[in-house]
Formats: structure tokens, sequence, C-alpha cells
């Protein structure tokens, strides 16, 4: 064979090798995107069914005259939150950089959980709705969107126990992108229930 011969061999050889690494890189890549498509599809579906959980445990605490009225404040706070994308993103950015053992040292959120320590041996099925409804709606709310969701498996705080649990809330509901809507929810007004 002649070498003249032997060029358009290679060619050809190089030309199907090519052929195939674009094959194989097309299939790879479709692959990829179909696993992503397919993990957003179930964060989407499990972001949906947390926020049907929060919905009614909300809704249970909210409408009952027995809950206290700072736990009330705070839930209405923490409503306003879970809808906020930016202050989602933050908290769950924030919340994938906490150590597991993280504790809680400022005076408010102490207050907020001694009035669920103690929602729990007065009115517990009122103190499970309250965590329920916080524990539901910051994980519904974090999955709810593609770049808060990317956060959702970093986060070894979010494994904590319902205290760190019900902290986290709290700092979450102080993280609004935009000011919370002023009703007036200062401590000392009275609110019908």
């Amino acid at each position: 064979m002649s070498s003249a011969a032997a060029i358009p061999a290679a060619t050809q050889l190089l030309a199907g090798l090519v052929c195939v690494l674009a094959g194989v890189t097309a299939y790879l890549i479709r692959e990829n995107q179909a696993r992503r498509h397919r993990v957003r599809l179930m964060q989407l579906q499990k972001s949906a069914e947390l926020l049907r959980l929060y919905a009614h445990n909300l809704d249970a605490f909210l409408s009952d005259p027995m809950a206290p009225v700072p736990l009330k404040r705070v839930a209405m706070q923490f409503a306003a939150f879970t809808d906020d994308r930016a202050a989602v993103l933050e908290f769950a950015s924030w919340m994938s950089a906490q150590p597991i053992g993280n504790s809680v040292s400022d005076g408010d959120t102490l207050e907020i959980l001694q009035a669920v320590d103690r929602l729990h041996s007065e009115q517990p099925h009122l103190a499970r709705a309250f965590q329920s409804a916080l524990i539901c709606g910051g994980f519904g709310a974090i999955l709810r969107w593609p770049e808060s969701a990317r956060f959702f498996d970093l986060s070894p705080a979010m494994v904590a126990d319902g205290t760190k649990e019900v902290a986290a809330a709290v700092r979450a509901s102080r993280m609004r992108s935009q000011p919370f809507l002023d009703l007036g929810l200062s401590h000392s007004l009275p609110v019908a229930c």
C-alpha cells in the first residue's frame, strides 16, 4: 500500500473516531440534563408537599385562640419570608455554612424558644403545629427555587433538633429582602384572637 493510500484511510479512521466521540459526548450531556431534570422535578414535588403541610399547620396554629401572640407574630413574619426568593436563597446559603452544634445566643430568639417550650408543656398540639409549620415551610421554600435547592443537601444544620430548627426559622423570618409590611406588630399591640 502506498503512502498516498494510507492517508485517506487514516483520515477516515480519525473522522470515524471524532464521530463516535461526538456521539458519546452528546449522549453524556443529554443524560446529565435528564438527571438534573429528574432531581429538580423531585425537589419541586417535595416542595409542593411540604408547602401543603406548612399551610395546614400554619392555619391550625394561627386559627387557634390559645396560640400565644408572640409566636403568631413569628409565624406571620416567617410566612412572608417563605415567599421571598432572595431571602430564602440567603437563608439556605447561611444554613449550609452552619456547624451542626451551632448554639443560639441572641436574646429575642431565646425568648421565642422559651415560649415554644412553655407551649409544649401547656398546649403540645399547638407547639407541634408551630414547629411543623416552620420546618415544613422552611424546607419547602428552600426546595421551591433551584438556586436555594442546591444548598439543601449541603446543610448539616438542617438535620438539627426541633429547638435548633425553630431558632433557624426565627433567623429566617428576619432575612427579608423587602421590609416586612409594618402592621404595627410590636409586642404592645393587642391582637384579637
